[in-house]
């Protein structure tokens, strides 16, 4: 089922996320609308608290990297020193894209849809990917990476989205 994409100015997504254990409840639903949400709204990555949700869980579907993936309960346990800059976006805050720098390559512990643990390297894009949806989980968000100025000249734009005054093509709440 498609569900709604929280809009940037809730709450949670600004909270620090809950683990997620076998006793969660509808785990399997909520990871099957995360997909179905995720493929109607175009983007590559959706975390739980995007959906309203206070779960350690997301997924990436890169089509370019033929990658598709949940992760709960991950923990980057590394990350490279190189930094890299690119342009990033959020379905929690539409119309809005800024250029972000980033660690170039991550370590990440977590496990998979069926608990099984994983441990795996990421590099590029795919790095960049989950550290944005992992963020998610830690209750930061991309424009946190900003500098003060360059929010100040977002801000008008945030209240917009915040307030429901900017639509996205896809169902948000």
């Amino acid at each position: 089922m498609i569900l709604p994409i929280v809009a940037y100015g809730s709450n949670i997504l600004r909270r620090i996320c809950d683990p997620v254990t076998h006793q969660t409840p509808a785990l399997p639903q909520l990871t099957l609308d995360m997909w179905d949400t995720l493929r109607r709204a175009g983007g590559v990555g959706l975390a739980a608290p995007q959906l309203g949700k206070a779960l350690r869980l997301f997924v990436i579907n890169s089509e370019t990297h033929d990658f598709r993936q949940a992760f709960l309960n991950p923990v980057i346990i590394d990350q490279s020193e190189t930094m890299t800059t690119d342009t990033e976006g959020c379905l929690s805050i539409p119309g809005i894209w800024e250029d972000i720098s980033r660690p170039e390559s991550i370590l990440i512990r977590y496990e998979d849809e069926n608990f099984i643990f994983r441990e795996n390297a990421f590099h590029g894009d795919l790095a960049r990917m989950i550290q944005h949806e992992y963020d998610h989980i830690n209750g930061k968000l991309m424009i946190d990476y900003l500098p003060p100025l360059r929010k100040q000249l977002l801000q008008h734009k945030l209240k917009m989205i915040s307030t429901g005054k900017i639509r996205a093509p896809y169902p948000m709440k």
